[in-house]
């Protein structure tokens, strides 16, 4: 079985998780896109019978598929917790951006651009190791510097 497949008890055939190294995923059972109804996937199984599969889970891209309350794949399992951790560090670019009141709208929209970016840099099992530790922290130290300068000089500019 592939990486980013999982077999549910009854199902025509296995479940293709497309897209689960970054965000933003799909289901897919031979090739065809699964069809989602109240929030989950429906899964045919034999019988005419399906089976949905729910999504646990509210930090983008870590999420964790059930069906019947049993986990099935875990998107991002890959990924140790640390690297999990760093990926949400430039939060820091918003308390950096905090001189001014438009230096923290700055800071929120650099921080979920970054935080974005840096669930992407966690998830590429093609970099080595050691760039997926250090590239979030490179990451959010610039946008806080970048957020700080800009809001600084805004708070200066305009008072």
């Amino acid at each position: 079985m592939a990486d980013n497949q999982f077999t549910i008890p009854g199902a025509k055939a296995p479940i293709d998780v497309v897209g689960a190294e970054g965000i933003r995923y799909r289901l897919e059972m031979n090739g065809e896109r699964l069809e989602t109804r109240k929030g989950a996937w429906i899964v045919p199984l034999a019988g005419g019978k399906t089976a949905s599969v729910r999504q646990r889970g509210v930090v983008p891209g870590f999420a964790t598929l059930v069906v019947g309350g049993e986990e099935v794949f875990n998107v991002g399992g890959a990924v140790p917790t640390p690297m999990k951790v760093l990926a949400f560090l430039p939060i820091i670019a918003v308390m950096a951006g905090a001189v001014s009141y438009a230096g923290i709208a700055l800071g929120v929209v650099v921080a979920i651009l970054l935080v974005l970016m840096n669930i992407q840099f966690v998830k590429n099992t093609q970099m080595p190791t050691w760039l997926r530790y250090v590239m979030p922290i490179a990451n959010s130290l610039a946008g806080a510097a970048i957020t700080y300068v800009i809001a600084y000089t805004l708070a200066v500019q305009f008072g």
